[in-house]
């Protein structure tokens, strides 16, 4: 079962109140605010929360809580301004949770899942205690009186209501994530280096279509954004700024609206400079977690990410997780976890026909073989170089373990059996490199390079044949009687070959690469004996791609899902048959389930045993799905 990776919902969890005051962003209308004491009943101590509208609204009133005896209080300022016992007092524990909740009518005050008190606001002798009603807090300040309040229960994505004043920031290394005032059509933020004096610039966006920017010492006019995002109430939106040494990165909803580097800025914005930050008409901010990227898993990239986000790391089926398989964005831009890595499986993989293809560009990483032969055996390394499966061989290439020196050969440049100029350990058990780049040919043992051929040095003037050629498969002929294993990966295709491929389709999947220069395919079911032949199963390629099956269609059939943007020729294929279904994949997007009902030659049961493939240029057997 593969699975693309995805995003978790945010994560609550009890967070400590770190200073006082401190603003926490929830609307108690729909969402309580939840606060953790431990406090004991007679230690007098107190909570103390103002209630906002908003980080810059007027102050709506002040609730408080006191840790007395005989019995616990509380105040809501307007309202009761007078300490009152709880009606409902709370459980014992010393260890509390809290919850406020204001809605259109009153206030609510509960303890440990207990509704202490809700206190409506019409029953009050406070005429100001009407000024509560239909009131929306969306912001809780936990004030300098506070000594009770030690926890609160929140998202890890809780934004922090900007203040004046500067914000100490590290750009380069801390994505910046905010959000407009609902009433500005404009923001800026200033840089400033690590002292408030090292002012940098300023960045402004203006909001009103077409949005433009403009950037202190680079630009002398505000400039449209290259990118406009389509739909987006920009106000109240996400923008993510991500400043490099070289560029800074501008981000509306993910998506990148603005890539400016600094070659044309008159006062330097490059390096590592940027320690504190001023934000105007922002409502609140916090810092994202930096973008990554996973060499090797199914996504790659990952941009900036929302604290309180949890990303699953899946690997390709060529590699292996090293890490935890899932990381988490803390609120404050760092992630919980190290970043993991998608390590390649590489392995010793036996060689176990003659002859027998290796796709394998050998300019980029070299083909590696295993050896056990004593250096007086005489036997060979013969192999065949093609530039892919169905190309003209480009020449051979030879080793002989003889004695008193090993010998190569590379047919029509060094024809002759040649002593290596350098010889390999004199261990039995060797590894053995081929390399072929532009100018030359490497043989190299045990990691000790042999020889560099090189083709312009032949007398030979075959040997030019060589030079610039691509080697994209190497055959291991019927002649090798050394090469015992490969070096590969777990991926490695197997190019298509004449006849019948033994295969059970209906417990092993079938994955298939096309020919670049084809427009259709198709592969031939046969059962467990050559002559049982069951049907043709044949693909065009050609939008919009069809279908036809022996026995089954009386002529070519629209896939009933057409794949989008996708290149047929460069995707994998995926053909998976049960007892009563054919189903066809296309990069993992199911385009047909085919039931066998319709079918006038029975392809129902466990019946394929054999394949035939025509049109394809590698294939190889993927893992069934599986359902937990």
């Amino acid at each position: 079962l593969v699975r693309s990776h995805r995003q978790i919902a945010a994560l609550e969890e009890w967070k400590p109140i770190v200073r006082r005051p401190m603003k926490i962003v929830r609307s108690i209308t729909t969402t309580p605010l939840r606060l953790k004491t431990n406090s004991a009943n007679n230690s007098e101590e107190q909570m103390d929360l103002s209630l906002y509208p908003e980080t810059t609204g007027t102050k709506i009133g002040t609730v408080k809580v006191k840790f007395s005896e005989p019995a616990l209080q509380y105040t809501l300022i307007g309202c009761a301004d007078e300490w009152t016992d709880f009606p409902v007092q709370p459980p014992s524990d010393v260890e509390k949770s809290w919850d406020f909740t204001m809605i259109e009518e009153s206030f609510i005050i509960s303890c440990n899942g207990l509704q202490l008190v809700e206190l409506i606001f019409s029953d009050s002798n406070n005429s100001y205690c009407e000024f509560y009603r239909g009131k929306d807090v969306g912001v809780i300040q936990i004030n300098n009186g506070d000594t009770a309040s030690d926890y609160y229960w929140g998202y890890e994505t809780d934004w922090i209501p900007v203040q004046s004043g500067l914000i100490p920031w590290d750009l380069e290394s801390m994505p910046l994530q905010m959000k407009p005032k609902s009433t500005t059509d404009f923001f800026k933020v200033g840089h400033f280096g690590s002292s408030a004096g090292s002012f940098i610039g300023w960045f402004e966006i203006s909001l009103n279509p077409p949005m433009e920017y403009s950037i202190t010492n680079c630009t002398s006019a505000p400039v449209e954004f290259p990118t406009q995002p389509p739909n987006t109430t920009a106000t109240d939106a996400v923008w993510t700024f991500l400043k490099s040494s070289e560029d800074l990165v501008v981000s509306l909803q993910k998506q990148e609206l603005l890539k400016f580097t600094f070659t044309e800025c008159s006062h330097s914005w490059k390096g590592d400079v940027v320690g504190n930050l001023m934000i105007t008409s922002i409502e609140i901010y916090r810092a994202g977690c930096p973008s990554f990227t996973v060499e090797n898993s199914v996504n790659g990239n990952w941009l900036v990410q929302d604290p309180g986000t949890r990303i699953e790391i899946i690997c390709k089926g060529n590699s292996f997780l090293n890490g935890s398989a899932t990381i988490s964005c803390q609120e404050g831009g760092s992630w919980e976890q190290v970043i993991p890595s998608c390590v390649e499986i590489q392995e010793w993989k036996p060689i176990v026909r003659r002859p027998m293809k290796i796709v394998r560009s050998i300019t980029t990483t070299p083909l590696r073989l295993k050896t056990n032969s004593a250096n007086n055996s005489e036997e060979q390394m013969d192999l065949s170089l093609y530039p892919e499966t169905t190309g003209t061989k480009i020449g051979t290439v030879k080793v002989k373990f003889s004695e008193p020196a090993l010998q190569y050969t590379l047919i029509g440049c060094a024809d002759e059996w040649t002593d290596f100029p350098v010889q390999p350990p004199s261990d039995v058990e060797k590894s053995w490199d081929f390399t072929m780049i532009e100018e030359s040919f490497i043989i190299s043992c045990n990691g000790l390079q042999l020889v560099e051929l090189i083709f312009s040095d032949s007398n030979n003037s075959y040997c030019e044949f060589y030079r610039g050629k691509d080697v994209g498969v190497i055959q291991i002929n019927n002649g090798d009687t050394a090469s015992d294993y490969y070096w590969g990966y777990e991926t490695d295709w197997i190019p298509v070959q004449s006849g019948l491929i033994p295969w059970d389709l209906e417990s092993m999947p079938l994955q298939m690469k096309p020919k670049s220069t084809t427009d259709f395919f198709k592969v031939g079911h046969f059962g467990s004996s050559a002559g049982s032949f069951i049907g043709w199963f044949e693909i065009s390629l050609n939008p919009p791609m069809e279908y036809s099956i022996t026995n089954c269609t009386s002529a070519p059939v629209e896939f009933p899902t057409q794949p989008p943007n996708t290149t047929a020729t460069d995707a994998v294929w995926t053909f998976l048959k049960s007892s009563e279904d054919l189903v066809v994949s296309l990069q993992k997007q199911e385009l047909l389930k085919f039931t066998f009902t319709e079918c006038s030659h029975s392809w129902k049961g466990d019946v394929v045993g054999n394949l035939m493939i025509t049109s394809i240029e590698i294939y190889r057997a993927g893992c069934p799905s599986f359902t937990v």
